[in-house]
């Protein structure tokens, strides 16, 4: 039945062609090709106007998001934020064990907040984060996490917005106990094998250096599929092993002096050659990366 109705199709064609000069045809063919393509490039480079006007006039200047920021910080983020911290102070000053106190302080920290890197693993309706700019990401509740530029890991920035990761935890634990009256330094360690990094704090208490974890405290709290599963976020520099896993070497914040040889002796740190091959290996990977992403 198809085959008898594409065959009458083609004899109906063919009696309109009769009597048609065939070089007429060819030309006429020809010039409705031509403006064929013609109104097909006209139509693309018209969608590519469109669409390069249309992301201009969408796109907010750099200038003015960090003035919106600014704005914001001065008359809103820090002075909230201030009165929390004030609370946590004036709460924890009445605590004599420094543990309790230091513990009451990571409490207040962790609570309400968002942890993007690992809070999708126990948590499936959290949608994670999106960008604003290369300087800020926020996610569906509106906490604005500031990944780069002035404001990260700003304490009254991240007690406001409690959006973050080891960093962010990091920088406001110490900053708010060091407010009540502790000695502290935050470290960094840099992993051999991944490329990725984690920081935590050292306390003095009773004239001995301990580590301090707040984002072990966030996973022991937040963690609800293995609840089982906690590590210990506090103890002597001795009792940091770091999960194990390699690592190229632990750094102070404020010097950039790799510390692990003289502080954390169970922090697995790989050989000088191995860090010269992983520190390569990471180079190539970032370069290759943001050429990739460009």
């Amino acid at each position: 039945m198809i085959t008898w109705i594409m065959k009458r199709i083609t004899k109906l064609l063919d009696r309109d062609l009769e009597g048609i000069d065939e070089k007429n045809l060819l030309d006429e063919v020809k010039k409705q090709r031509d403006t064929f393509f013609f109104l097909v490039v006209l139509l693309l480079c018209l969608l590519v106007i469109f669409l390069t006007v249309s992301t201009y006039l969408n796109e907010v200047p750099e200038s003015q998001i960090e003035n919106y920021f600014s704005t914001q910080y001065s008359n809103e983020y820090y002075l909230m934020a201030e009165e929390e911290i004030q609370s946590i102070l004036v709460k924890s000053e009445t605590i004599p064990d420094p543990i309790d106190k230091l513990t009451a302080i990571a409490t207040w920290e962790i609570d309400n907040f968002t942890n993007d890197l690992e809070y999708l693993k126990w948590n499936k309706s959290y949608n994670g984060t999106q960008k604003i700019n290369a300087d800020y990401i926020y996610d569906e509740d509106g906490r604005i996490r500031a990944v780069s530029g002035k404001y990260q890991n700003d304490p009254h920035w991240i007690a406001y917005h409690k959006i973050g990761a080891c960093g962010e935890l990091t920088a406001l634990f110490g900053y708010v106990v060091n407010r009540s009256g502790f000695e502290t330094r935050k470290v960094w360690a840099e992993y051999a094998d991944n490329f990725q990094n984690h920081a935590w704090v050292e306390v003095k208490i009773n004239g001995e250096w301990m580590y301090f974890d707040p984002t072990i405290y966030w996973n022991n709290h937040y963690n609800r599929e293995n609840i089982t599963r906690t590590e210990k976020w506090y103890g002597s520099l001795d009792e940091q092993n770091l999960w194990g896993v390699l690592a190229l070497g632990v750094y102070d914040k404020e010097t950039g002096k790799d510390v692990c040889a003289e502080r954390y002796y169970n922090i697995n740190q790989v050989n000088r050659w191995i860090v010269w091959y992983y520190d390569i290996t990471r180079k190539a990977n970032y370069y290759l990366n943001a050429l990739l992403n460009k």
